[in-house]
């Protein structure tokens, strides 16, 4: 690699990576490093089915194989859309796009790897809200249409459990309405502890949201000074939550909170119903 295509591939904000007909890595950008976790030394040298989930790697060696033993020399292809494996273990939504060339005599292999776990949120938030238009149509109230809501939020989100929070406007609080929770969830605890309490403004995750007028985070429950809910929610399992204002014009009526077994990472844009 040149000096001038060092210099491009070391400031793009696509991670590039070079593999050899063995498959070890040989180059991988610093925007490579950050999408999966690992430091620069320790790719170099390393298969890059590390950087795969183990489900993908036999159909990764096979293809790449009987793509080798063709004896063609013209692989290059659309970008696609793959899972990769972060270093801490979860899995990573990737655009991906392959070349092939030839430097003296090897044949290598150039990926352009795109993190498209942002787009993938965007995505997700704008098929909740067309379905969550839907369901407020087809119901007389909010809080009728709640199990619905919750349940629709969750399943697009992969979250567990959700809960729908009303706005009390004559003691100025947030009162418990309704919840839904994954059947494999245990969340007895953590339900009753929502449903008997309430909540003024700047309290816990559904009067942060109140306060802030926008999506809030909680990427570890068990860490939060401001969650008082916090024991109950670790003993079932759930480790992160989020939740955002449900508005009517411009006036705030309630806030829903998910909860989830994995990290949440925040989504840029805010929430907003």
């Amino acid at each position: 690699m040149n000096h001038l295509s060092r210099v491009i591939a070391h400031t793009a904000s696509d991670g590039i990576l070079t593999i050899d007909d063995q498959s070890t890595i040989l180059f991988a950008n610093p925007a490579t490093e950050k999408i999966f976790g690992y430091l620069h030394d320790e790719l170099i040298g390393q298969s890059v089915t590390m950087l795969m989930p183990d489900y993908l790697r036999q159909g990764y060696r096979s293809a790449f194989e009987g793509y080798l033993a063709m004896g063609v020399r013209d692989l290059s292809c659309d970008a696609i859309t793959i899972q990769g494996l972060h270093k801490s273990g979860r899995e990573v939504p990737l655009e991906l796009s392959l070349g092939e060339f030839t430097e003296n005599g090897r044949r290598l292999f150039t990926g352009i790897v795109r993190d498209i776990t942002e787009r993938r949120q965007l995505e997700r938030r704008l098929t909740v809200q067309v379905e969550v238009a839907r369901i407020m149509a087809e119901s007389e109230s909010l809080e009728a249409a709640a199990p619905r809501l919750l349940q629709a939020i969750c399943e697009s989100l992969g979250c567990e459990m959700g809960q729908l929070w009303g706005l009390d406007r004559e003691t100025e609080s947030l009162q418990w309405l309704a919840a839904w929770r994954a059947s494999s969830l245990e969340a007895n605890e953590l339900e009753e502890a929502s449903r008997n309490r309430s909540f003024g403004r700047g309290v816990s995750l559904p009067g942060r949201i109140w306060a802030s007028q926008a999506a809030e985070w909680i990427e570890n429950l068990a860490d939060d000074k401001n969650f008082p809910r916090a024991t109950f929610a670790t003993r079932s399992g759930l480790v992160s939550a989020f939740g955002f204002p449900i508005t009517l014009g411009h006036v705030i009526i309630g806030v829903m909170e998910f909860f989830s077994r994995e990290h949440l990472a925040p989504i840029r844009r805010c929430w907003k119903s």
